[in-house]
C-alpha cells in the first residue's frame, strides 16, 4: 500500500512539472486585428504569427480590389506575465507588389526605423483573454482577435 501512495505522489509531482515547464504561453497562436484607417478609409489588418520567443506580423490594406502587402515586422521578444520586450530584427515595406525586408545590420537599417517611427528595443504590456490579445504600447491599445 505505501509503495502505491509514493507511485502516485510521484505521478501527480511529475504531471504537475510538466504542465508547467512545458505549457505554452497563451500569446502564442495567430491573432488578427482590423481598423479603417482615418485618412484613406481603407481598412487595415494586422495579423500577427506569435511565438513563444518570436514574432512575425503582417500588415495589409485593402486597395478596393482585395487586401494588399504593405509592410512587416519581425521580432524576438521576452516575456513575462504581462509585458514584452520586443528586438525588431527584420522590417519591411511593399515595393507596390511584394514586401522587401531589411534586417538589422543591412545598411537601410537605421533609416527604415526612422520612416517607421520605431525604436529597434520596445517594451509593451499585454494581456490575454480567452480569444483576445490586448496590447498597449503606450500609444495604442489595440485588441486582437485568435484566428
Amino acid at each position: 500500500m505505501k509503495r502505491k501512495i509514493i507511485y502516485f505522489t510521484l505521478f501527480i509531482l511529475l504531471f504537475l512539472l510538466n504542465s508547467c515547464f512545458l505549457a505554452e504561453p497563451d500569446y502564442v497562436g495567430t491573432w488578427r486585428y482590423e481598423q479603417i484607417d482615418p485618412t484613406s478609409g481603407n481598412s487595415v489588418r494586422m495579423t500577427l504569427y506569435m511565438e513563444e520567443e518570436s514574432f512575425e506580423m503582417i500588415l495589409e490594406m485593402d486597395s478596393g480590389s482585395g487586401f494588399v502587402d504593405f509592410m512587416g515586422q519581425r521580432g524576438n521578444l521576452e516575456a513575462t506575465d504581462s509585458s514584452m520586450v520586443v528586438t525588431f530584427t527584420a522590417l519591411a515595406y511593399s515595393d507596390g507588389e511584394n514586401l522587401v525586408w531589411v534586417e538589422d545590420g543591412d545598411p537601410e537599417w537605421e533609416s527604415i526605423l526612422d520612416d517607421m517611427y520605431l525604436e529597434p528595443v520596445v517594451t509593451v504590456t499585454y494581456s490575454v483573454d480567452g480569444d483576445t490579445l490586448t496590447i498597449d504600447d503606450g500609444e495604442n491599445i489595440r485588441e486582437y482577435t485568435r484566428i
